[in-house]
């Protein structure tokens, strides 16, 4: 009896587990969580930001030459990166433009896109100007939509 028992709840967690990491994703919930990565973004909290990312999540990231090229992360990088940045004693600003997603047709994924407007100002003035174009790879995790890559290239205004 007790074997069964066993048998039944196991048989429950595991319909249960699949349930979710099969559920597919929407365009109400990406857009949901977007918004809450720009509003991470402007509160600079780095561990709210990251936990939109898959555990594994690649973040690759060109800058001109002159700045360094190519980096590629992972995710505790990224966040170490975000908080070492966003210590600085400056202020931040940043705008978002031509935000567009698309979620795959078995709804198991999406692709989102958008132009990141940067500013970083010290004793009133700008220091750092830039536009980055950024692509990110969106996957269902859990039943909740989840970032699994991010491509973004930065230009600096002059």
């Amino acid at each position: 009896m007790k074997l069964r028992i066993i048998f039944i709840l196991v048989a429950i967690v595991l319909f249960f587990n699949y349930s979710l990491t099969d559920r597919t994703i929407s365009g109400p919930e990406v857009k949901e969580m977007l918004d809450a990565i720009k509003s991470a973004g402007r509160d600079r909290d780095s561990v709210k930001l990251t936990s939109f990312f898959t555990s594994d999540a690649v973040i690759v990231i060109d800058l001109p030459a002159n700045m360094g090229g190519r980096m590629e992360m992972g995710v505790t990088q990224y966040r170490e990166q975000l908080s070492q940045t966003w210590s600085l004693p400056a202020e931040f600003t940043f705008d978002v433009e031509d935000e567009s997603y698309t979620i795959s047709k078995d709804g198991k994924s999406a692709e989102a896109s958008s132009t990141m407007i940067e500013e970083v100002m010290m004793g009133g003035r700008v220091i750092i100007s830039s536009r980055s174009k950024e692509e990110m790879r969106i996957v269902a995790v859990d039943g909740k939509p989840a970032i699994s890559n991010v491509y973004a290239k930065i230009t600096f205004n002059q």
